[in-house]
């Protein structure tokens, strides 16, 4: 079968809210719908185009969608869940199963809570966790973070940072910012 029969052969499906404007398949590709517009007294031919997609600063594949003269810039991941995976619990975010941004298959893509998405990324490394270690220098006890070291020396959290951050001068502990390796 040659390439064009295959392309023919591709099912699109409208983009909710730019339905009329824009359609896209299962690969992710999405193109403009061929439309007539009527501008004051001219009638204008829109043909059918592909839209190029980007990748932006967070490594996501995006594209920039227009209607009636305001553009959305949108995941392209997001578009794909939204026409074909269900989301019966009107969960709000999208999750690559694998961690890679870039696979858009649906196989790959779930909907999932926030948090959800945040344990996802942790778990599997993607988001560096947050905080600086704190050591205890009289017992070599290393922890987490402040919060961490505050249960453990039975101190008030605030009180901790104001010691580890050496605003109280005098500190009657023996805890210190350390650099997390």
């Amino acid at each position: 079968m040659s390439y064009m029969r295959k392309k023919s052969l591709i099912k699109w499906y409208p983009i909710p809210d730019f339905e009329g404007y824009y359609k896209i398949n299962r690969l992710g590709t999405i193109r403009s719908v061929s439309r007539f517009v009527s501008i004051r007294s001219h009638r204008r031919h829109y043909k059918q185009q592909y839209i190029q997609s980007r990748i932006n600063n967070f490594g996501y594949r995006t594209v920039t969608l227009c209607r009636g003269g305001h553009c959305k810039t949108l995941f392209v991941h997001v578009i794909l869940a939204k026409v074909f995976i269900p989301n019966q619990y009107s969960l709000p975010e999208v999750n690559h199963k694998n961690g890679k941004k870039l696979d858009n298959e649906l196989e790959n893509l779930e909907w999932v809570t926030h948090s959800q998405n945040m344990i996802h990324a942790y778990a599997n490394g993607l988001i560096a966790k947050k905080g600086k270690a704190v050591i205890d220098n009289c017992s070599g006890k290393e922890f987490r973070n402040a919060k961490e070291a505050a249960l453990f020396s039975q101190l008030k959290y605030n009180t901790l940072r104001n010691y580890l951050n050496r605003n109280i001068r005098k500190n009657p502990t023996c805890l210190e910012y350390k650099l997390a390796a």
